[in-house]
């Protein structure tokens, strides 16, 4: 279970439970490919040992991926449409982003791994929820530099609810 949205471009796709949520991981993909320019709505926060993470700037955070090869732009997440907490909100506009270049050697190409946690299928049953593959409960958002293989664990580390 994955947001609609993502579906068509998120492969290797592993589940497990872990406290009673179930956790789906995955990598971003698009024209056979898995490196895409990627641009934040938030403030990117730079740290010694090659750190890089972003925060929500004014309560809001997003990131956007374009594909290297097509040139599609894919809205991997954004706080105030995606997740439990936003469950009916829809897109309405867009706004400037930030690109991102890796601190280490300063490309702007990245692979890009998702994971998911959603609450139990029986706790979203009976709320009746209708949305139940954007209802998700956390979002992890791990980059990882294409030209020299840097890697930003938890890029994005945000609670949906």
């Amino acid at each position: 279970m994955i947001p609609k949205k993502i579906q068509p471009y998120f492969k290797n796709d592993t589940f497990k439970i872990k406290d009673g949520n179930e956790l789906v991981s995955g990598r971003i993909e698009c024209c056979n490919t898995n490196e895409f320019e990627v641009s934040v709505i938030g403030s990117v926060k730079k740290r010694i040992l090659n750190k890089m993470y972003v925060i929500p700037i004014n309560d809001r955070l997003a990131i956007e991926l374009r594909c290297r090869k097509c040139g599609r732009t894919i809205h991997l997440f954004d706080n105030r449409f995606d997740g439990y907490e936003t469950l009916g909100n829809y897109y309405d506009d867009s706004v400037s982003n930030i690109s991102v270049y890796c601190k280490k050697c300063n490309c702007h190409s990245f692979v890009i791994d998702v994971q998911y946690e959603y609450p139990d299928m029986f706790d979203l049953e009976n709320l009746d929820i209708n949305e139940k593959e954007n209802a998700f409960t956390w979002i992890w958002i791990s980059i990882q530099c294409s030209n020299c293989g840097r890697k930003y664990r938890r890029f994005i580390d945000y609670d949906a609810t």
